[in-house]
């Protein structure tokens, strides 16, 4: 019956998802050409809470306690070192569990390097490996770890942490969205190990799990962890709904309190508790006989992380760079539309790394593992220029780089945004297709995740082709594309090879980010309503509802569907804009730009990306607030007035709180606010402004950007 379940589902989903194709961009479907066909002779056919204006960053000052106990208090657990049952009989642990807590699951707490073993074949000298018995089983009894496709050396630098009290927690005492923490005074901390810094994070409790018996504790870290960095989390101070102190797990009690002599699995963890976790708490001033439950873990290695795709970008470097991409036209139409004047479509040739060139295809490796060149593949693009370029006597214009929204395609380009941008903007705009997340490869990551679902991250392989596409268009704008004699116009090319600019919107601002750090060229970008981390935006997002779905197909447990979200991080991370988000600005990747500047617009509430997550991009890309704002965002800078730097853009809509986002489950209704941004008359100025030699981040808003103008 199972089976049946999850194969009607499976095409439920796919039929769902051709229905509503690009959910984030719904309102830019294609519209109908109004022009007439011109043959070419030559060619082949996430948020956060709203607070007053200048509110403060909603911190905690460093001496809030967020409900601990005082320090002296004890909380209800033994003092450190005490005996209080004697010699105790080795705790029973099932065979391949993480016995801090294995009474109430076998993976949790997570991350944890308990599931960190050695390996000389990866850079870190370990590999994260889960036990059979820690694996996600799925409904028809198989089970599956996304690290057996794609290994990692550590844990996520965005992982989510997870833990369970089967009786239930008060979240009342717990760092909200809205207030986090990176003190070491509260219920919960994270803490850099070597640093003894505390890590802005918040607390909250799975809103979706039908009983506290599987529900999760999740600590959602606010910054981008370090690479290669040990953390450790602590809890203390959290109590049930009845006020009384939340029951310590046994294997972490006993280790805790001292009582490990002679058990042959905690011995030697308490050991290593004794030398590398208990010390580094209580320098924090987190003294062990508060703790109800403290784990460690590691991050993963940049090397590793970003291996394959920084093998791409020289690959495609070296290759663009000896040889141009071939640029083939297949359609020229005048007269499009009110907007358009002529639409360009053909094809730019493009080194391939994958095995072949379909939706699924992994990555061509050589005898090493590294990633090799498998040929080539043709790429088709879109290029349009509008009606007050074209014939205007105004050329050469900017040339705009568009990114697409959420598994859609480059036929946004031709929908009822991106016409009337470029129209009133002066801009010729080209479009290709996001390789891995575009319409056509939908339909195989919702049937890995319902069928097969240990293949879910495989098209994460597919992205990196489409990062090696990103990077032609501009190689073809500076070179081939200038040559096509349909973009002369009376004789002059209709755009300026060096003013090649990059916009992108939702998962445009997204995988931008990811591509901008790639760029050789974009020296200036606009991204607008994406973010950062895919596992923070999971269940805060509302394009990823057919996915949850595929996933409670596969696992139907709420707790197990938590753990699926926080497993895919590694594997996420390859091609997540937080990993690459350092690379962005502050520390370039060699043959970047001399410089770059970065547009980021918002809005608050919005239900398609959670606010949580564009303002984690911020924080690991650098950015500045422009004031005034309604919230101001947490650890960033701030600033009135115009900004020459790069900077976070928010605009305020006037929802009521909660805002979407705000919780960790999907909004029931969409809202104005994530098409608003692009399509505000002053954000829109704001944008102009800005992409052009010398242009800054400008107030274009009269006082707060309120949004709908």
């Amino acid at each position: 019956m199972w089976e049946r379940m999850r194969s009607y589902s499976a095409r439920a989903l796919m039929l769902m998802l051709l229905a509503v194709a690009a959910c984030s961009d719904s309102e830019d479907d294609p519209r109908p050409d109004a022009g007439t066909e011109q043959p070419d002779a030559g060619g082949t056919d996430s948020g956060t809470g709203e607070t007053d204006a200048g509110a403060d960053s909603g911190t905690p000052d460093a001496g809030e306690d967020a409900g601990t106990p005082d320090a002296g208090e004890d909380a209800g657990t033994p003092d450190a070192g005490s005996d209080a049952g004697g010699n105790l009989p080795p705790l029973e642990v099932p065979e391949g569990c993480n016995p801090l807590a294995s009474e109430h699951d076998c993976l949790l707490p997570f991350p944890s390097d308990h599931f960190r073993q050695e390996d000389a074949t990866l850079p870190s000298g370990h590999r994260v490996r889960l036990t059979e018995a820690a694996r996600l089983k799925q409904t028809d009894g198989g089970s599956f770890d996304f690290t057996d496709l794609h290994p990692a050396d550590g844990w996520s630098h965005g992982t989510q942490i997870l833990a369970l009290f089967p009786g239930g927690v008060d979240a009342s005492n717990l760092p909200a969205l809205t207030s986090p923490t990176a003190e070491t005074t509260g219920t919960t901390v994270l803490l850099d190990a070597e640093l003894g810094e505390g890590v802005l994070h918040f607390a909250e409790l799975d809103p979706r799990a039908p009983s506290d018996a599987r529900r999760a504790l999740l600590l959602r870290p606010l910054v981008r962890l370090r690479n290669d960095a040990r953390y450790i989390v602590a809890l203390r101070g959290l109590v049930a709904e009845d006020g009384t102190p939340v029951p310590v797990p046994e294997g972490f009690r006993r280790i805790r309190d001292g009582q490990t002599a002679g058990d042959p699995l905690l011995a030697p963890i308490a050991a290593r508790y004794e030398q590398e976790i208990f010390p580094v708490l209580q320098a924090a001033g987190i003294p062990r006989g508060e703790l109800q439950l403290a784990w460690d873990f590691t991050t993963e290695t940049q090397e590793n992380v970003t291996r394959d795709m920084l093998d791409v970008r020289r690959l495609t470097m070296e290759v663009l760079a000896a040889t141009p991409p071939a640029v083939t036209v297949t359609e020229v139409r005048d007269n499009v539309d009110e907007y358009v004047a002529r639409r360009i479509r053909g094809t730019l040739r493009v080194p391939l790394f994958l095995e072949n060139a379909q939706p699924g295809a992994l990555l061509a490796r050589d005898a090493q593992g590294r990633v090799r060149r498998n040929g080539d593949a043709e790429v088709p693009f879109t290029l349009q220029i509008p009606r007050s370029v074209w014939g205007q006597g105004v050329a050469p214009v900017r040339f705009m780089q568009y990114g697409h929204g959420f598994f859609g395609s480059q036929g946004e380009a031709d929908g009822s945004f991106v016409r009337p941008f470029i129209q009133a903007t002066r801009m010729v705009v080209l479009t290709v297709d996001w390789w891995g997340m575009s319409n056509v490869d939908a339909p195989g990551v919702l049937g890995a995740m319902a069928n097969n679902p240990g293949q879910t991250m495989r098209f994460t392989d597919r992205v990196h082709q489409g990062m090696a596409n990103q990077l032609a268009v501009t190689y073809a704008a500076k070179t081939t594309l200038r040559e096509l004699a349909e973009l002369r116009d009376n004789g002059v090319l209709v755009y300026d090879p060096e003013q090649t600019y990059y916009y992108g919107i939702s998962q445009g601002h997204i995988l931008g980010g990811t591509y901008v750090a790639l760029s050789p060229h974009v020296s200036r970008a606009v991204f607008s309503v994406g973010g950062a981390d895919f596992s923070l935006m999971m269940f805060r997002a509302r394009p990823f509802a057919m996915f949850l779905n595929a996933i409670i197909q596969t696992v139907p447990d709420a707790l197990d569907q938590q753990k699926f979200a926080a497993l895919t991080q590694t594997g996420f991370d390859r091609i997540d804009p937080l990993t690459y988000a350092p690379h962005v600005l502050t520390d370039p990747y060699e043959g970047a730009p001399a410089s770059r500047r970065l547009l980021v617009q918002y809005g608050l509430g919005d239900a398609q990306v959670p606010n949580v997550a564009t303002e984690l991009h911020a924080r690991a890309l650098g950015l500045t607030q422009q004031l005034p704002a309604t919230w101001r965002v947490p650890l960033l800078p701030a600033q009135e007035g115009a900004l020459e730097g790069s900077a976070l853009v928010q605009f305020d809509f006037g929802l009521p709180a909660p805002l979407p986002g705000t919780v960790a489950d999907l909004p029931a209704a969409d809202n104005a606010v994530h098409e608003g941004v692009r399509r505000d008359n002053e954000g829109r100025d704001q944008v102009d402004r800005f992409l052009r030699p010398g242009g800054r981040v400008e107030v274009t808003c009269d006082g707060i950007c309120r949004g709908g103008n």
